[in-house]
């Protein structure tokens, strides 16, 4: 991650640090100034309209969505920092006993964010996922991605016009916890980062201070089973609990749901995959009966490939999935994905080459904790990372929709 020289002082005639970016719509401008804002390094942003992302109106892939904002900035000429914000959607399809119920299809809106350096390289973050129902994107998809978005779907929703969500939808699927803008914030403050030591704890607080301040409560009589022995990923789970006042709420770890193939994962289909393979494997072969009342969480990580301007390149995400057993014992899921960092190539390369994880090969050669790499990288910790996600999939659990 190559990081922006700035001046101590202010150049003449300018009281803040300035940024580009290649859109004119309000909320990606508002998100810059704000991400700015919370790191303590305020931003003058300007937008600017017409420059075409060379890819469909609607992306629907990672590839998609990160190409169209390096795109943008390709066409975007200017002397300044450019950064873009292009958001994409992502279908994953799970194969199982129960998938099979319940479609095992599952959408999220995520946000990629691009930033350009003074070399022409790229650096890269991607937000958090909320879940949107299938029939919206279906219909975006009918309709024609490459005119029409979801969100323009979305927004002709009678039900959420009336709530006045329609052009906000994230708010309505999180029981009103995150808008669209706290979804971006986060990535877009890793990309303006220039100073990690300051800033990294920064984005920490953030994070934890919306979790703190939303609505969003669990019974404190909820038994939670969580697929991983992995300190950090259970400690993800028992600070949200405890950030959303539900300590009370008795958390049981289980061993042996890593699968036997447990190669480092390079898709977010596969890190669903994974997710639900592991809860299965609670209930099929270690035999925990499904009662109702009780929730499984499950967390994977991931590695995604993306190729800008015919470089790969690779951001860090983990997948969570929720699986409540409802009165009737027939079970509901809900989703998210973490805010994704990017990782050093070079050391992805040779993880996959050896067949070990990238955790593994930084540990080696950097002596970076393989668990929180990012600690390392962006002084931010994926244990936070994992809060915001944890706590997404549970905002929209607990708000009592069945989200298909």
């Amino acid at each position: 991650m190559q990081e922006f020289d700035r001046p101590s002082a202010p150049e003449p005639g300018v009281s803040h640090r300035r940024v580009d970016t290649p859109t004119a719509g309000s909320i990606k401008i508002k998100v810059l100034r704000r991400a700015g804002d919370e790191i303590g390094t305020p931003l003058d942003v300007e937008g600017h309209r017409g420059i075409p992302s060379g890819v469909p109106e609607q992306p629907f892939s990672v590839q998609l969505g990160f190409s169209g904002g390096a795109n943008r900035l390709e066409g975007l000429d200017t002397p300044h920092e450019p950064v873009a914000i292009e958001n994409f959607t992502e279908q994953v399809s799970i194969v199982g006993p129960d998938a099979v119920m319940w479609n095992g299809t599952m959408i999220h809106d995520i946000g990629a964010v691009v930033g350009k350096n003074p070399d022409g390289s790229y650096r890269i973050a991607s937000s958090s996922g909320v879940r949107f129902p299938q029939r919206f994107y279906h219909e975006a998809n009918r309709r024609g991605f490459a005119r029409h978005t979801v969100g323009e779907v979305l927004a002709e929703d009678a039900a959420l016009t009336a709530m006045g969500v329609a052009k906000d939808p994230h708010q309505y699927y999180t029981k009103g916890a995150y808008r669209r803008e706290d979804f971006l914030t986060v990535p877009a403050s890793l990309i303006l980062m220039n100073d990690k030591e300051t800033q990294g704890p920064k984005i920490e607080n953030n994070i934890r201070e919306r979790i703190r301040n939303s609505e969003v409560r669990l019974p404190g009589d909820v038994k939670i089973l969580s697929t991983s022995t992995q300190g950090l990923k259970n400690a993800a789970i028992n600070n949200v609990l405890t950030m959303i006042n539900a300590s009370s709420a008795t958390v049981e770890s289980y061993d042996g749901t890593t699968p036997a193939d447990s190669r480092q994962i390079m898709s977010l289909n596969d890190g669903f995959q994974t997710a639900y393979s592991r809860i299965e494997t609670i209930h099929r072969d270690l035999r925990v009966p499904r009662t109702p009342g009780d929730v499984t969480l499950s967390i994977q990580s991931c590695l995604i490939p993306v190729v800008l301007d015919a470089e790969l390149r690779f951001f860090d995400a983990a997948t969570v999935l929720i699986e409540k057993i409802n009165e009737d014992g027939s079970p509901s899921y809900y989703s998210s994905v973490s805010a994704g960092t990017e990782f050093p190539a070079e050391y992805v390369r040779l993880a996959v080459l050896e067949d070990v994880t990238t955790g593994k090969k930084m540990k080696e050669m950097l002596n970076f904790d393989p668990a929180d790499p990012q600690k390392s990288l962006y002084n931010v910790s994926r244990q936070v990372l994992l809060e915001e996600a944890v706590f997404i999939a549970s905002a929209q659990m607990q708000s009592g929709l069945e989200i298909s």
